[in-house]
């Protein structure tokens, strides 16, 4: 996944603004996230549909980026069973890849898990982004695995207090 990260946003870009949902009732409040999902993983990178919306959609906290009002990227914290949280479902429309925008997304969802009062989040991050993320300060550790087909590397980051 090109998550658009490059060099610093230049200071006549678009406006970008943030939504952010939590403990959804419905899928229909997080619809421009779903879209996201779709296009870059079920038809982009041929993730099976049936694996990417699951349970954690209801519990997660969602943050949709927008650039001129239009949805362009999303990502989401979950808490998983090993009682870890985990940023996830992290994507960047094409038209807004290689723009930065990959970066500014990370900074708000690392920023509403700080809020959050999380000390640590994991994430797992397809192979081809490691360097972006170690970029922004993530360490990978472990094994490299596959996950719906693609090669994954676990990372994981401390966030400031």
């Amino acid at each position: 996944m090109d998550t658009g990260d490059s060099a610093a946003l230049p200071t006549n870009s678009p406006v970008t603004s943030f939504k952010v949902f939590e403990n959804i009732s419905s899928r229909d409040l997080i619809a421009d996230a779903v879209k996201i999902r779709e296009t870059v993983f079920v038809v982009e990178q041929n993730v099976p549909a049936d694996l990417e919306l699951d349970e954690y959609d209801f519990t997660a906290i969602h943050v949709i980026m927008y650039v001129d009002n239009q949805p362009a990227g999303n990502g989401r914290i979950v808490l998983k069973d090993d009682d870890k949280w985990y940023i996830g479902r992290v994507a960047i429309l094409k038209e807004f890849r290689g723009k930065s925008y990959g970066k500014v997304l990370m900074q708000e969802i690392t920023k509403v898990a700080q809020e959050k009062g999380l000390k640590e989040v994991f994430i797992h991050a397809q192979i081809q982004v490691v360097p972006f993320y170690e970029r922004l300060g993530w360490k990978s550790f472990g094994e490299e695995f596959e996950e719906a087909g693609i090669v994954h590397k676990h990372m994981s980051i401390e966030l400031g207090a």
